[in-house]
């Protein structure tokens, strides 16, 4: 499958676009403070086997909290879509000192061929998961065109965790997935996370976002070395807020994105803002990338979304708003105030992340 048909069909999530105005501030509350970090309290029986993991959580109800020790690793070969179900809360230890239970998908687990985008573990609504390093085998760039005569689908190594309503992923590190490292539907919070090293070509998201009513908020996450760090699918209803967020130094595409129902034009949501992140590179990383060094956008929006866009103190390297954020109608219904642009750092307050918070990556972690 070509690219160009791979791009028309699929309904999951790619990268570009924005317009022009400088007045008014976005919709909702002003920002403020991150959340802080909370570790789920442990509970009398952790869980040391993937058996026990699966029974675990099936016997699990609202208000439980499964525990697995941050010193335990499991293999997850050959299961998909274990659910976490309806609030209750999988948690795996991770503290600042310590980087968490492991989560694995190894060298040669693969998704059923009948659906390749398939998550490891689903989140029912209100579930949480705090405090694991969830680890797919894709840490390496592909470009699907050269590798894989342009089959886009090749992977067989899905995403990482799917969160429904109401769902919460925070203080995770999640890396390795082909797809998407985390998959958001509805008001899904995502926030707390080290998200990194998902790059195939073509898909390689950090958060995606489908098509329908989602508006998930993501926030205070470090991102580095993804194709694309957020990705929305498009259409009238989709949409989210991103704030908080610093994108690390390593690209390979665009960094916060949201398609249009017509490739580069149509409808490109309906409320996207974008408050208060740092985005720390303007080009690709010169190796493992398929536009070695080439200048990309921090935010691509491919069309013209229904109720806006506002993009608002955000720290951007690029020189200018231009070569930062790109949209193909000229920031039609896109709202811009108090941005700053260039490395040296704003003298005014409130730009960009909150230094306290993701000054780097939490535990230089390899993949």
């Amino acid at each position: 499958m070509d690219r160009r048909t791979y791009l028309a069909i699929t309904t999951s999530v790619f990268a570009a676009g924005c317009t022009t105005s400088d007045d008014g501030p976005s919709p909702g509350e002003d920002v403020v403070d991150p959340p802080e970090v909370t570790v789920a309290t442990a509970e009398p029986s952790p869980i040391d086997s993937v058996d026990r993991l699966v029974e675990a959580l099936a016997d699990a109800s609202v208000g439980d909290v499964v525990t697995v020790p941050p010193d335990v690793e499991l293999d997850l070969t050959g299961l998909w879509e274990l659910t976490v179900p309806q609030g209750v809360t999988l948690a795996g230890g991770r503290t600042d000192g310590e980087p968490g239970a492991v989560l694995r998908s190894p060298d040669g687990d693969r998704t059923p061929e009948s659906d390749t985008f398939k998550r490891k573990l689903v989140l029912g609504q209100g579930a949480r998961l705090t405090g694991f390093r969830l680890k797919g085998h894709f840490h390496e760039y592909v470009n699907a065109e050269e590798a894989h005569d342009g089959d886009y689908y090749a992977h067989r190594g899905g995403g990482g965790v799917t969160a429904k309503r109401n769902a919460v992923v925070d203080n995770n590190e999640i890396s390795g997935w082909p797809y998407t490292a985390v998959f958001a539907r509805g008001n899904a919070h995502v926030h707390h996370n080290y998200i990194h090293h998902n790059t195939w070509e073509g898909l390689g998201y950090g958060v995606a976002i489908p098509e329908g009513n989602h508006q998930p908020l993501i926030e205070s996450n470090y991102f580095d070395y993804n194709r694309h760090s957020i990705s929305g699918a498009g259409g009238a209803d989709v949409g989210y807020v991103a704030r908080f967020n610093v994108v690390g130094e390593q690209w390979v595409g665009s960094q916060f994105d949201m398609h249009g129902t017509e490739g580069m034009k149509g409808i490109a949501g309906e409320r996207i803002v974008i408050k208060r992140n740092t985005f720390k590179a303007t080009t690709a990383v010169e190796a493992k990338s398929r536009n070695p060094g080439g200048k990309y956008y921090a935010i691509d929006i491919r069309g013209t979304p229904t109720e806006g866009a506002w993009i608002e103190r955000n720290w951007f390297y690029h020189e200018d708003r231009e070569s930062a954020v790109r949209q193909p109608n000229r920031y039609e219904n896109v709202h811009f105030e108090a941005n700053h642009y260039g490395r040296d750092e704003s003298t005014k307050k409130n730009v960009g992340a909150p230094q306290t918070r993701w000054n780097g990556n939490p535990f230089d972690a390899e993949p």
